[in-house]
């Protein structure tokens, strides 16, 4: 995997500032997995005690599109069985956000990104 714009090692960064951004944001969030390989423009963050119903109509109002629980199981009404696996309670399955950066996603829109979900009225 080259370093080029748009390949899965230039994400690596942006992801990365998204991620420690919301972290020192939010005291309740950890990242999913905490620790092992992961993939370059993908990256999950539970928001421990958040009510996930509430969690999507603010990011949706906040103007960004996100994922919630895993990709296999966005749309469905059950806990994400992936995230279950991984060790998280069905509560925090639901409150699960999934971020996906597209190829060629900038540092800009990161920093929106990041201005835009700061900026949340979370509270758990």
């Amino acid at each position: 995997m080259g370093g080029f714009p748009g390949s899965g090692a230039a994400l690596a960064p942006l992801r990365d500032k998204l991620e420690e951004a919301l972290l020192n944001t939010w005291s309740f969030a950890r990242r999913v997995p905490e620790s092992g390989d992961r993939l370059s423009n993908t990256s999950a963050i539970t928001l421990t005690g958040v009510d996930g119903d509430a969690l999507r109509i603010m990011i949706d109002s906040a103007g960004l599109c996100v994922g919630f629980g895993s990709a296999c199981s966005a749309l469905a009404p059950e806990p994400s069985l992936s995230l279950i696996s991984l060790g998280l309670t069905p509560q925090e399955a639901r409150c699960t956000v999934r971020f996906s950066l597209c190829p060629d996603a900038t540092m800009e829109q990161i920093e929106d990104a990041i201005g835009r979900l700061t900026k949340l009225p979370l509270s758990h």
